[in-house]
């Protein structure tokens, strides 16, 4: 999540941060320090990713993720799982199947990674673009209606078709 947030914050890592403030014994609320940043990726390749990422969602592995009337950018995941020093072979594997995405595209504000462990091994859906992007579509749009994120101006998310 923290490098796919690389690239949606435009080439700057920020370090993941678990408390955004205290609460004393006398109520008193103290922030935490700010995150780390620094610029690791140029806001040049930052924006190439983003764009090859809107891809994946719309015309790719992540077309699953797809979001009503806002763009997302985002990248599957399969992998198999080492068990007892070996990955198996062909119909005895184990699988890891993700999605990482952010929304919406171009003005970030939401980003959401979503791995399923072990997805049936003998289903077409243990894929990540099966078994976790539409996962991803689901949380995410709870979230555009909990957080009230609106699209940019323009942003009708992937076209028809």
């Amino acid at each position: 999540a923290a490098a796919v947030n690389t690239v949606a914050n435009g080439g700057v890592y920020v370090a993941p941060k678990l408390l955004l403030a205290t609460i004393g014994s006398d109520g008193e609320v103290v922030e935490t320090e700010p995150s780390v940043t620094r610029t690791v990726l140029s806001p040049e390749t930052a924006a190439t990713m983003t764009d090859m990422m809107e891809d994946v969602v719309c015309l790719g592995t992540g077309r699953d993720a797809r979001l009503d009337g806002i763009s997302a950018a985002g990248k599957t995941g399969t992998a198999y799982k080492n068990s007892n020093g070996s990955y198996g072979e062909d119909g005895n594997r184990a699988y890891r199947a993700s999605f990482v995405g952010f929304f919406p595209a171009q003005a970030p504000q939401v980003t959401i990674l979503v791995t399923i462990d072990e997805p049936d091994p003998t289903s077409n859906d243990r894929f990540g673009g099966k078994a976790a992007a539409p996962l991803f579509a689901t949380v995410a749009t709870a979230a555009i209606h909990e957080l009230a994120i609106a699209p940019t101006p323009g942003d009708t998310g992937c076209a028809a078709g």
